[in-house]
């Protein structure tokens, strides 16, 4: 998969990452019954920072059951499919993200781990809202909130981090392919990310995709359709070499479910018209795109709710 790359980790000596484990894990694992398995779930956390302190701090007081079960889940190790990955890294970050509190949360992180390097926070509110992720929401504010309280628990679990830049945030790499990794094998999702995808060679069997997205690849056209029947999410953003990628006219026949579609910094002489079919497409966006033809026929499109242009040349709007 294009999202698999080697990873160079620094690993920490025994006793320095159990001081870092402590300082994460706070006092609690000072208690006789408990820092023996703490200790042990520290050491199968390989010295690598981004392990200790997710797992540390998911763990944080939490119960000694807990604790238990966290250390057989670690020694059980689930098998990573990315190049370069111990496999113990990748359990430990598994762990910290099975224990993220509901389904909420964890959908939200995987959401995040879509894009590459900065994540611009309102791509993830008008992703969120056509996907339908913030439960209880029913405004835009309510929508913005929300994203809010879910970037705080991933900051809190140091699944996220802080850029210094307001509108952005950001996933270390190795924490971002593990989030891969997980939406591939749990939620039939498909990520690629540099590299050159074949029209004819490289595309998947689509049967049960729900999310594909493309960013910084080497495409310079698409396929004539693809049958997609649970597609929930396509972005094909920031093509490499060519911008002016040729979408085929019948290309979304295939995916009646789609619910957000993002096509960022590409030329479009005309929408394709297979897109007024999009009866269930909530989020357009169409950043830094050349639109030549124009969008007329996103009237068509009689549930979309967030319409994303900015940047792009339009200068007029449907009626």
């Amino acid at each position: 998969m294009g999202t698999q790359k080697d990873f160079q980790l620094k690993h920490l000596q025994e006793d320095e990452s159990w001081i870092l484990f402590k300082n994460k894990a706070g006092d609690c694992i000072d208690e006789p019954d408990l820092q023996p398995i703490a200790m042990e779930v520290a050491i199968l956390c390989t010295g690598l920072p981004i392990s200790i302190v997710t797992v540390a701090t998911s763990l944080k007081s939490k119960s000694l059951s807990i604790w238990k079960d966290a250390l057989q889940q670690l020694k059980t190790q689930s098998s990573s499919n990315i190049s370069g990955m111990e496999t113990k890294v990748y359990s430990s970050l598994k762990l910290s993200y099975d224990y993220l509190d509901g389904d909420e949360v964890k959908s939200f992180f995987l959401l995040c781990g879509l894009f590459h390097d900065y994540i611009r926070i309102r791509d993830l509110l008008k992703y969120g809202v056509g996907l339908r992720l913030f439960k209880g929401t029913n405004t835009l504010e309510e929508a913005t909130n929300r994203v809010d309280v879910l970037i705080d628990k991933l900051k809190a679990s140091n699944l996220l981090l802080d850029t210094g830049k307001n509108p952005f945030v950001t996933m270390h790499d190795v924490v971002r392919n593990v989030a891969i990794e997980i939406a591939s094998k749990e939620h039939h999702e498909l990520t690629f990310h540099k590299g050159t995808i074949r029209v004819l060679e490289e595309w998947p069997n689509m049967d049960e995709l729900q999310k594909f997205t493309m960013s910084d690849v080497d495409v310079s056209e698409l396929p004539e359709g693809l049958v997609c029947p649970k597609l929930q999410l396509f972005a094909c953003r920031d093509p490499s070499t060519n911008s002016a990628v040729k979408i085929p006219n019948t290309f979304f026949e295939g995916m009646k479910h789609l619910q957000v579609l993002d096509l960022y910094r590409i030329d479009l002489p005309s929408l394709p018209s297979s897109i007024q079919r999009l009866a269930n497409l909530r989020t357009l966006c169409l950043g830094r795109c050349k639109l030549g033809g124009g969008i007329a026929i996103i009237a068509e499109l009689k549930r979309l709710e967030i319409l994303s242009l900015i940047d792009s040349d339009i200068e007029e709007l449907p009626r």
